[in-house]
């Protein structure tokens, strides 16, 4: 009988740490690969509806839509991903609102505006460039005209405006104090990666409208960097410059999720 139990205890704990191995094997291996339209999805991204969800990045959720992958970014709204480099870490959003070409000599105005706590998961890239949308009650004339305002001539002409005739330029690139004419309001930004603008070319309405249709990129390397390292209890060092990160000890991290508290048993 003490024998039997004996056996008993035994396969128990086998089978306890075989399912501890397989547990701990499939969390540091696991890939949660999906698809949605064309675009493959891997780990640290999944499909909101994926089974495994539960143990991802929660906060790389992904969304498809008509065969269409979207992410939901807080106090905005769903933006269509273009593209996800894993290796580098960044992903590509394209703002629904943006229309290609052929709705004529116009320019189709981004949905959502950018703002300062929009993507708690993610940060703009490192060359990234604001573009800033105003509105006037009479042309801007002279110099800065060519150098630095682009007018624009919205398809939506009912945009709710103050003025009887408003005026609408983009400003692209930083912005520099009274860039903003007194007589002029804000009337949203977004933001986009482009090579003329890094060189100092100025952009036609039509060419800001192709550059903001490429879309704009996020970084998660912060996001990645911060639960990597705080799984081994260590503290993060992202370098976006590189596109890397490295963990090192400054004393006791702080725990600040029960999955990642966990998931040092697993090492």
């Amino acid at each position: 009988m003490l024998r039997e139990e004996n056996l008993v205890g035994v396969g128990l704990l086998t089978i306890l740490h075989v399912c501890f191995l397989s547990v701990c094997f499939a969390d540091k291996n696991q890939t949660f690969k999906s698809s949605c339209g064309d675009m493959n999805i891997s780990d640290p991204f999944h499909l909101e509806d994926d089974y495994a969800s539960n143990l991802g990045y929660t906060g790389l959720k992904l969304i498809c839509e008509n065969n269409r992958t979207m992410v939901n970014l807080n106090y905005s709204g769903k933006y269509h991903v273009a593209y996800i480099n894993y290796s580098k870490h960044t992903i590509r959003v394209v703002d629904p609102g943006l229309k290609k070409k052929g709705m004529g000599n116009c320019f189709s105005y981004p949905l959502f505006y950018l703002s300062y706590y929009q993507y708690p998961s993610y940060d703009l890239t490192e060359d990234s460039h604001p573009v800033v949308f105003i509105e006037c009650p009479w042309p801007i004339t002279g110099d800065k005209i060519h150098n630095k305002y682009i007018p624009i001539n919205p398809c939506n002409k009912n945009r709710s405006s103050p003025f009887s005739q408003a005026y609408a330029y983009a400003i692209v690139g930083d912005l520099e104090f009274g860039d903003i004419p007194d007589s002029c309001i804000l009337d949203g930004n977004i933001a986009i990666q482009s090579k003329a603008v890094a060189e100092g070319r100025h952009l036609s309405m039509s060419d800001l409208q192709e550059e903001l249709l490429m879309g704009f990129e996020l970084s998660f390397l912060y996001y990645i960097c911060a639960r990597e390292c705080e799984v081994k209890g260590l503290s993060c060092d992202p370098n976006p410059i590189s596109n890397t990160f490295k963990c090192y000890k400054s004393g006791a991290a702080e725990c600040w999720d029960s999955y990642v508290c966990l998931k040092p048993k697993c090492e």
